[in-house]
């Protein structure tokens, strides 16, 4: 879940030896989900640090405070980092960003576990 309107764009990525960088456009169809978006450029799909740029990239619809971003990754993974991005503008009125988030995962796509620390709700605060 994010507070605030923004654009969030996701990279998973791995400190071992084996480095995943997701790429949406090589998940399969329907893999990323968003409890809403800001028109065709913005859908879920276009979310994802490489090769995105400022036109194109995942943004909630406006005046939606909490909002998400769901990516099945296809299969069970170790998720040991996340990366967002945000676009700021000489406007601030018109920037888009992330200011917090929180992390759920899920086995089946419909049970939710919150990602905590030592028992607490983790809060990323960007």
């Amino acid at each position: 879940m994010v507070k605030n309107k923004h654009q969030m764009s996701t990279s998973v990525f791995s400190a071992c030896e084996y480095h995943l960088d997701l790429e949406i456009t090589q998940l399969k169809r329907g893999a990323v989900k968003a409890s809403s978006y800001e028109g065709p450029n913005h859908a879920p799909q276009m979310a994802g640090l490489l090769g995105s740029d400022l036109t194109h990239a995942w943004c909630s619809a406006d005046n939606v405070v909490v909002s998400y971003l769901q990516i099945d990754l296809g299969t069970l993974r170790q998720v040991t980092g996340i990366t967002t991005e945000g676009m700021l503008t000489d406007d601030p009125s018109k920037s888009a960003l992330v200011t917090e988030y929180m992390v759920q995962y899920s086995n089946d796509g419909h049970n939710w576990t919150n990602f905590t620390e030592k028992g607490v709700l983790k809060v990323y605060l960007l």
